[in-house]
């Protein structure tokens, strides 16, 4: 029986007696609209409430449960409308959402049940108190639900009592929910901080420290402004001297409280994250937002420091994985130009490998960076090291290095001018004659003009020799390799395009035709009836091109071992 339109009791009763309800459940009755939902959700409950149908025995008898992926989350978001609306017995409805839990795994949806029983237990009073009962008298079941009926009862003078009375997981539960029961006025505010910090004293082990942090940053999330000092002094303590679970809330509290943290409490949060384990991959991800909020939020100078020292420090970390940290600093202003200086002056191959491949990006390649005066070292040693790095890790991408080189020359000493100029020209003028256009850009009252002369003279002489030589017959290939390059061009150029067809989304959705000659293609589409109309389409000729560096042809040993050394070598000190 498929169930369409509106859906009627006797036929809920049908479904609900042929054990076919949780597969139309599955299919919301053939597709009924929002409103025609609402309904069938009131009518089974409705249906339930008055014994016609158990909506809970579909659990019971793992109709529901033997439901695959998408299929169980569109039945359980059904029951999760209806659950709150049941009249049932506690214990029989905190079973039932653990099961439905439990079958969710780790997929995001699989709490909203969890979500559902916070309302039923809103409905009545009663109910919360129930469970609240339960779980201080040690029931495992209603320990993992004392969190919603604290939080649909907004006792919080209850969850402190508990936090403070209870241990283990009753405890743990009663501190989650001081931090999400809505804090109504400064005085509610501050019991709740007295009881964290009165927490604190007691030594907690590594999953008390961490409830504790995340209590207090989700009650610092709640006001929505920052000057509260008794609460940033107990997310500082409660982050020190923690563990993985501490310091993953530490992450997690960068992230959602970014702009309410003063500055004390930040190096607090990233003095426990420089404990950070590189298996922790979650908190990893969560750190990277928190670092990228601090960007936004005035704490660069704190962001960039701790992701200085974490990456250049071991290898174990990447700068690939502080992906939303390098786009706050890519978004501003002159900060990302100014964090190259400093990196390219650690040395540090981590670092600099890692902003090398950013930089790579398509809607960053090729761009000049912006650098600020204050941010060009004022030792010649030190310009001429930085020049180097940048042309051993960004020498495939000019116009980045050049803008490296063009910016420290404006502040460069009588020293290290020569010498930069000469570094302009080899390798970089020589390679690419992009360079030499992109320096052509440079306003003509910029007193830089005059120091990058002389490498456009040597890269205008460079030319000219090259020029005078003419062409080398013997040097050409010859008819047979030139094929084989063909060939294996040929064959390149295949395998990408399969590539780009298996990652394209577009590929399986969309008409396919194979051109055999011409310029066009006529489609015909039906119109009205029977008719038929041509579309035309002129197919027009696209192209990419890219400069590829002269030495990589003539000597490529040669350029990569000059490359290797700049990117190896250190600062004398």
């Amino acid at each position: 029986m498929v169930i369409t339109h509106s859906t009627s009791r006797r036929e809920i009763i049908a479904a609900f007696e042929s054990g076919t309800l949780a597969t139309q459940l599955a299919e919301r009755f053939g597709g009924l609209d929002r409103e025609s939902m609402h309904a069938s959700v009131a009518l089974c409950a409705e249906l339930h409430n008055s014994g016609e149908i158990d909506l809970l025995r579909l659990v019971d008898d793992g109709s529901l449960l033997a439901l695959n992926g998408p299929r169980f989350f569109m039945a359980t978001h059904f029951l999760d409308s209806a659950l709150p609306e049941l009249d049932e017995p506690p214990e029989r409805v905190m079973t039932f959402v653990d099961k439905l839990v439990s079958r969710g795994g780790n997929d995001g949806a699989a709490n909203f049940p969890n979500v559902a029983f916070r309302e039923w237990c809103k409905r009545d009073p009663r109910r919360s108190a129930v469970v609240v009962e339960a779980a201080v008298a040690g029931d495992p079941l209603a320990n993992k639900f004392l969190l919603f009926a604290l939080e649909a009862s907004m006792d919080a003078a209850l969850a402190q009592q508990i936090a403070l009375n209870e241990s283990d997981e009753t405890a743990y539960a009663a501190i989650a929910a001081l931090g999400r029961i809505p804090a109504t006025n400064k005085e509610s505010r501050a019991e709740r901080v007295a009881t964290l910090s009165e927490l604190l004293t007691r030594e907690p082990d590594d999953k008390m420290r961490a409830a504790i942090l995340h209590a207090a940053a989700n009650l610092l999330t709640q006001q929505k402004q920052n000057g509260d000092d008794a609460l940033l002094h107990v997310i500082a303590r409660a982050a020190d001297g923690g563990e993985t679970l501490t310091i993953h809330y530490a992450a997690q509290a960068l992230w959602l409280a970014s702009g309410l943290l003063d500055d004390a409490t930040v190096a607090a949060l990233l003095a426990a994250l420089r404990q950070l384990e590189p298996e922790s991959k979650g908190t990893l991800e969560v750190l990277d937002c928190g670092l990228a909020g601090l960007v936004k939020n005035g704490f660069t100078e704190r962001a960039i420091g701790y992701v200085t020292d974490l990456v250049s420090a071991t290898d174990t970390f990447r700068l690939e994985s502080f992906d939303d940290f390098m786009r706050a600093l890519a978004e501003s202003d002159d900060t990302l130009g100014t964090v190259a200086i400093r990196w390219l002056q650690t040395g540090s191959a981590m670092l600099c490998d890692g902003l090398a491949h950013f930089l790579q990006r398509d809607n960053l390649r090729g761009q000049s960076l912006k650098i600020p005066v204050v941010a060009i070292p004022k030792d010649h040693h030190v310009q001429v090291f930085v020049c180097r790095k940048a042309l051993g890790w960004f020498f495939f991408l000019p116009t980045t290095a050049a803008s490296v080189l063009v910016a420290v020359l404006r502040e460069a000493d009588d020293e290290a001018i020569e010498e930069l100029q000469w570094l302009l020209f080899d390798p970089l003028l020589m390679n690419y004659g992009g360079v030499a256009e992109y320096l052509a850009t440079i306003p003509a009252k910029d007193p830089v003009r005059k120091r990058i002369k002389a490498a456009l003279a040597f890269h205008e002489a460079y030319i000219e020799g090259l020029k005078s030589v003419g062409t080398i017959t013997e040097l050409r290939p010859s008819e047979h390799r030139q094929q084989i390059h063909n060939r294996r061009s040929l064959e390149e150029m295949q395998q990408a395009h399969k590539n780009a067809r298996k990652q394209s989304v577009f590929f399986d959705i969309v008409h396919h035709s194979v051109l055999l000659y011409g310029r066009g293609a006529v489609s015909f589409v039906q119109d009205n009836g029977e008719t038929l109309r041509a579309v035309e389409m002129d197919l027009k000729t696209h192209g990419v091109s890219m400069e590829y560096p002269r030495t990589e042809t003539l000597d490529p040993i040669g350029l990569s071992y000059q490359l290797r050394l700049f990117q190896a070598e250190k600062l004398k000190q």
